[in-house]
């Protein structure tokens, strides 16, 4: 066979003395077993029935040429090498306390029940630390059927023949500098201890997750992932986290609390940081969200996330499925959330009087259609990011916890459907309306001309919720006008809409003039149409003097007025009107 020797071997095994609470195949029979303490070269195609022990003095390498099926478990104290192109398939468990060398280009399919490392192992790719990943280990289901022939000739090696199940991890920490590929839809569970990734973590299959109960996941700094989606992730049903070391930029958490509830994360640092991240449910998180309130609007998922480093500027991303929203969550108008130690919480964008619980509040904007997947957009679901420059450095602080939010802390007392201003002939129109309304006790409607400074200008009655409300502003000044919509409630809380803006342009054909301005004592009004009315009033709107005019001029006498600056609105009897600013020094 162009000089490569086949070779085929049936060993039955008994009496290797094996921990069978480490290797729980253990699959033994027979007389004898297969026991290496010797440099055993195999580059060629060899099957071993039962399981295998290689001593501390025993060294394997699979050649390029190599193919070793081995139809049950393996303890390895000593070296197992495997050359680019070789090919070791295991179809029962590995306890590796000694060195396994897996260069890029070779592979090992396990098929096995539980993959152990010890304490003092290596799981290497044989190149310097921190380059290439080598080669591929594959986490492999359903296990294949042995030939019928060996299962009369060794019926106890039945064991080892078909079946679908879960696999396990127990990592010891170990660094594996290797491509771990997770093709077993029946999901990797970790056990014991932690699972350390040095080389890539490669998602193959639909449903095949890492699950991690009260173990961590790690990847090193190095350390690169692909294929995550929605269908395949890593499950934190524990205590455990996912964990990716001193990295620089964006990196994704593909994490979620059941198979396929998919709610990820991402966290772009722009401080090198270690950070570990879990998501939960309202009920499990050890944080205070609003659980069974029927007006909570919260979306029943908290992550905990903490750096091995406490300063930063990190942008965090969160996503969820839109199905597990509360009542009143809107994926249109949300944010990103912190817990907190102190009540109200005061380092949000927003503080009092609004934040009344341990919760932030913070700037609503739109949530988007989440992107964080192998694949792209995940339909169904929203993603909604805020920067932060500080993080918990344990999982049991109170800043750990993360959520998003509609309002935790303090309902908006309405829904507001609508709010616009319209500028008409010499009046402002403003119109809006309401959902559901809560516990209201009355609308201001407020007036700025400079955006900044508000004063209140009507106040009107609530009619109840699913309402259409409207206010005519006559005494509006030329120019660009502000206006908002303070809601107050019945306990005294406000809160207020955004700003919306018109151009009012209401002038008279013939010229009014004002002088001297500033003025002191007195202001000189000429180029007035008989019969006017004049009205002075503040910047915020307020009126302080109304005067009949029934000549083309008029002397005004301001020396009771504070020194500010006012509007002067001229009307005439038309309709018509011109407003004027003057200043009082």
């Amino acid at each position: 066979m162009s000089g490569i020797i086949k070779a085929y071997f049936l060993v039955f095994i008994v009496s290797l003395v094996f921990n069978t609470d480490l290797i729980a195949q253990s699959g033994s029979c027979g007389s004898t077993g297969l026991y290496i303490n010797y440099n055993d070269y195999v580059n060629y195609d060899r099957t071993v029935g039962g399981d295998v022990e290689i001593a501390t003095a025993g060294y394997v390498e699979i050649g390029a040429l190599g193919n070793w099926e081995n139809y049950g478990a393996i303890v390895n104290d000593g070296i197992i090498e495997i050359d680019s192109g070789g090919v070791l398939t295991l179809y029962g468990d590995m306890e590796n306390s000694g060195t396994l060398i897996l260069h890029k280009g070779a592979v090992i399919h396990f098929y096995g029940k539980k993959w152990k490392n010890g304490l003092t192992s290596i799981v290497s790719d044989g190149a310097p630390a921190n380059t290439i990943p080598g080669g591929e280990l594959n986490f492999i289901a359903s296990r294949p059927a042995l030939p019928s022939t060996w299962l009369v000739v060794s019926p106890c090696l039945s064991i080892y023949s078909g079946g679908d199940s879960v696999q396990c991890s127990d990592g010891a920490n170990v660094p594996m500098d290797v491509v771990l590929r997770l093709k077993n839809p029946n999901n990797i569970v970790l056990v014991n201890s932690t699972t350390r990734i040095e080389g890539k973590l490669q998602w193959d299959v639909a449903n095949g997750d890492v699950v991690l109960g009260n173990n961590d996941l790690v990847l090193t700094e190095n350390a690169s992932q692909d294929g995550y989606q929605s269908d395949r992730f890593v499950i934190t049903n524990g205590t455990g986290h996912l964990v990716k070391e001193n990295y620089l930029g964006n990196w994704t958490f593909p994490v979620g609390i059941a198979d396929g509830d998919y709610t990820p994360a991402a966290i772009n640092n722009s401080v090198a940081n270690t950070m570990h991240i879990l998501v939960q449910d309202y009920t499990t998180s050890a944080s205070d969200e609003i659980i069974a309130d029927p007006s909570a609007d919260g979306m029943q998922r908290t992550w905990n996330i903490y750096a091995d480093l406490a300063t930063g500027n990190s942008m965090v991303t969160l996503q969820h499925n839109s199905i597990t929203n509360q009542p009143l969550f809107d994926d249109a108008f949300n944010f990103v959330t912190r817990w907190g130690t102190a009540t109200p919480n005061t380092t949000g964008d927003i503080v009092l009087p609004y934040s009344t619980s341990a919760w932030q509040t913070n700037t609503p904007s739109p949530g988007t259609v989440g992107i964080l997947s192998s694949l792209g957009a995940v339909a169904g679901s929203n993603m909604q990011s805020r920067n932060y420059t500080d993080f918990a450095v344990s999982p049991s602080a109170a800043i750990a916890f993360f959520t998003k939010s509609s309002d935790p802390i303090h309902p908006l007392p309405i829904d507001l459907l609508g709010f616009t201003a319209l500028s008409k002939e010499c009046s402002v129109q403003i119109d809006f309306s309401t959902g559901i309304e809560r516990s209201i006790s009355r609308f201001q409607i407020q007036r700025s001309v400079d955006g900044k400074t508000f004063s209140t200008i009507a106040s009107l009655k609530p009619s109840g919720s699913n309402s259409d409300y409207r206010f005519i502003d006559l005494n509006a000044p030329d120019g660009r006008i502000y206006y908002r919509l303070s809601m107050i409630e019945i306990n005294g809380d406000y809160r207020t809409s955004p700003t919306i803006t018109v151009n009012v342009e209401c002038k008279m054909n013939s010229t009014v003039n004002i002088y001297p301005n500033p003025a002191h004592d007195f202001i000189n009004l000429s180029g007035l149409s008989a019969p006017s009315e004049i009205r002075i009033s503040t910047v915020e709107g307020k009126i302080i003097g109304a005067y009949s005019a029934n000549s083309s001029q008029m002397i005004l006498d301001i020396r009771e007025f504070s020194q500010a600056t006012y509007w002067l609105t001229v009307f005439k009897a038309d309709g018509s009107r011109k407003s004027l600013k003057f200043i009082k020094d």
